[in-house]
């Protein structure tokens, strides 16, 4: 018994996140050593399988892992980055081989160009080259769950713990991922007999794949030291925190006198950019100096305009920046009609450090949600009662499953509003807008669809009116 007992007491490995932190915080060079051994193999064949080439390879695998540093205070302390940095690798990996290619076409070397398109004739490598292709279009629900147990093969029970899934879960993403992976191959060509035969195609792939060199390790963690980032889930002086992380650093390069020497062209660019720009500014009347010189205001709802209405959905009445925020019942009562499958409360956002940090009324705002899952094309809507004429709203969004889980398409009155929005780090949040929305049948009709099967949510909605508007109708107005 006491045998058993000790074998059950086995702690858990440590998290990415944990291990990315102790990096950062601690200097713990064993820790990134780990992520790198746990991730490296996985970065350095999909490099390999787009590029042929060991050394360019490697060369990415480096960047990849000095990337994740670069972007680690995006990450929660929980969280898994195997789906991110396949994704960052696969990229950079598409864009080393069109330079190649580019490089190639200059030089009119046209017999190594003919080389690098070479269309290899069996199955095994037809499906080698569109895998990783078709992998990245999946789904990030679906995506993640298949890079691990199928690329990396992490057992089931770790992947459920480091997703926080229940196992269950884990296994239906997976076969419904098969399935859709399947289908994506197929829309590249690359036809498999069925989903049992993807598998086996899988197993092969994991089983011919090449040892990460233990070289890539020694060099990465050489290359980090020069690097200054910050832990996971602490803001960054030099990024914005609401910036994806797939747009929001700029990778050092290895050829040091070659980024000098650009670095040197730039400041000599826009040392004269600066000089003939003030001259220019200086021979304007000065009128048109004074009109230039007014900071521009963050806050782009023109200054004339007043609050009118703003919902704390799913959630109690709120004064935030003064203005009063309706209750969802209160909003009900008025008139407001939601087509949603979810009412809930979103505690975990409440207790937590946001990004950026959040007021008590803001962290109120969002802790309650409403969600759309499983309806027709994943659409929540959301209609309330206002005067004919134009408005300006904003929507709060915040991310309380999965980094980059969502991504949200707006429309109001059956116009196209935004794309994509909602696409945040784990804890993160954003007031989006302010849209331009005219009335013309007294309801103000918003329908929130989520892109690529993802649930869209909304936890407040606030609407901005001209001053001319706030005062035809008593009922609408400035809540006091």
């Amino acid at each position: 018994m006491t045998k058993i007992s000790k074998a059950t007491d086995v702690q858990p490995e440590p998290s990415d996140g944990e291990l990315l932190f102790r990096y950062l915080e601690h200097q713990e060079e064993e820790a990134f050593a780990a992520l790198i051994r746990r991730h490296g193999g996985l970065v350095y064949n999909c490099c390999r399988r787009i590029l042929q080439d060991h050394q360019e390879s490697q060369d990415v695998t480096h960047k990849t892992f000095l990337r994740l540093l670069e972007n680690a205070h995006h990450f929660d302390r929980r969280a898994s980055v195997a789906g991110w940095l396949y994704r960052v690798a696969w990229r950079q990996a598409l864009n080393v081989r069109k330079a190649r290619q580019r490089r190639c076409r200059r030089e009119q070397n046209a017999a190594q160009l003919r080389e690098l398109n070479t269309m290899e004739s069996t199955h095994q490598q037809s499906f080698r080259r569109e895998l990783d292709s078709a992998i990245n279009s999946l789904p990030a629900e679906y995506r993640e769950p298949l890079v691990l147990f199928h690329l990396e093969e992490v057992p089931l029970r770790d992947i459920a713990r480091t997703l926080q899934l229940n196992i269950n879960t884990v296994g239906t993403r997976l076969a419904r991922g098969r399935k859709l992976l399947r289908r994506a191959l197929q829309q590249r060509g690359v036809t498999t007999a069925s989903v049992a035969a993807l598998t086996t195609l899988l197993s092969q792939e994991t089983a011919s794949a090449t040892p990460l060199p233990e070289s890539i390790v020694r060099t990465t963690l050489a290359k980090a030291k020069t690097l200054r980032p910050t832990a996971p889930g602490r803001s960054h002086p030099s990024v914005n925190p609401r910036t994806s992380p797939r747009h929001g650093s700029i990778l050092k390069t290895s050829a040091g006198t070659s980024a000098s020497a650009n670095t040197l062209t730039m400041a000599v660019v826009l040392s004269g950019v600066l000089v003939c720009g003030g001259l220019l500014f200086l021979l304007q009347p000065k009128a048109s100096r004074e009109a230039v010189q007014q900071p521009q205001k963050s806050f782009r709802t023109p200054p004339s305009w007043i609050f009118h209405t703003a919902i704390n959905l799913y959630g109690p009445a709120v004064i935030h920046a003064s203005h009063h925020w309706l209750s969802h019942q209160d909003a009900i009562r008025k008139g407001l009609k939601v087509q949603a499958t979810t009412y809930r409360q979103t505690p975990e956002l409440m207790h937590a450090e946001l990004i950026p940090s959040a007021s008590a009324s803001e962290k109120n705002i969002l802790s309650t949600a409403i969600f759309s899952k499983g309806m027709q094309k994943n659409a929540l809507k959301i209609a309330y009662p206002l005067r004919n004429g134009t408005y300006r709203i904003y929507l709060w969004i915040a991310e309380n499953k999965q980094s980059y889980y969502r991504k949200i398409t707006v429309i109001a009155e059956n116009r196209p509003l935004a794309r994509h929005l909602g696409s945040l780090p784990y804890h993160a949040w954003r007031r989006y807008g302010p849209y331009p929305v005219t009335i013309s049948d007294g309801m103000l009709n918003l329908t929130l669809l989520g892109e690529n099967n993802t649930e869209p949510h909304l936890m407040g909605i606030e609407i901005w009116a001209p001053p001319r508007q706030t005062s035809i109708s008593p009922s609408l107005s400035t809540p006091r």
